[in-house]
């Protein structure tokens, strides 16, 4: 019987910069993103402790990191008008994937199930990149109180 899926953090976090980057930079979208704009999203988002890798045993399927902000910013960063400050990411009503990889699908189930947990009753806003270049925004509404 395999080990379950958890998701869980580097002790470390220039350990964490790491491995994440060296599991990004060759994948789609990530290996386009200059190496400034690259590293520096993840610094953000490991600094914050706002990122999980998915685990199986010692085995590595997946990274989500993401930022905390109000509606409207994350709105406006996926659609593509808007980068927002480190200051704006911190803490917000609203749970803004920008990271998110996982190379099986229950790992990216696990994922999203976590990133949903977050915040339960708080929309959930990500941006999908296409290899064309097209970006469409994903907008989960929040959930009713008592339902998860």
């Amino acid at each position: 019987m395999s080990e379950p899926l958890k998701c869980s953090r580097a002790e470390n976090d220039m350990v964490a910069l790491g491995i994440a980057a060296n599991m990004l930079h060759n994948s789609p979208p990530f290996e386009g993103l200059s190496a400034e704009k690259f590293i520096g999203t993840l610094l953000g988002q490991i600094s914050r402790k706002h990122y999980v890798f998915t685990m199986r045993g010692q085995e590595i399927l997946g990274y989500a990191g993401w930022a905390l902000c109000t509606e409207e910013v994350g709105r406006a960063w996926a659609e593509g008008r808007y980068t927002p400050k480190h200051e704006e990411s911190i803490d917000g009503p609203c749970v803004m994937v920008v990271t998110f990889y996982s190379d099986a699908p229950e790992a990216t189930r696990f994922q999203t199930r976590y990133l949903r947990n977050l915040k339960p009753h708080a929309p959930m806003i990500s941006r999908r990149q296409y290899h064309d270049g097209r970006v469409r925004p994903l907008v989960l509404p929040a959930l009713p109180p008592g339902q998860k």
